[in-house]
């Protein structure tokens, strides 16, 4: 998480590799995302991510009834953009 140690901050920024939550990262595979903020108390805000939580904030049951989903795309390879690279320098040396 970013930044930590900073209780003040007004966003904060996370990252994972999908393989770490058990996804393949292939072209298409989606996961659905929740969560809400909780304070190291234990203390749950009534701020979550995807909004529609249901319950009182504190340290009170809640609901979730919304989710984000998140549909992988992976980065362009290296060796796509060699061979593109190449395919370009192929069709200028045919045309001459």
């Amino acid at each position: 998480m970013n930044p930590t140690g900073n209780n003040n901050s007004p966003t904060y920024t996370f990252s994972f590799n999908v393989s770490q939550i058990g996804i393949t990262p292939n072209s298409g595979a989606t996961f659905k995302f929740l969560g809400t903020y909780i304070s190291n108390g234990g203390f749950r805000a009534d701020e979550a991510v995807a909004g529609n939580d249901v319950g009182a904030q504190g340290w009170n049951p809640s609901i979730q009834t919304a989710f984000v989903t998140y549909t992988i795309v992976p980065e362009p390879s290296s060796l796509a953009f060699l061979g593109l690279g190449m395919a370009t320098l192929f069709a200028r040396y045919r045309r001459k």
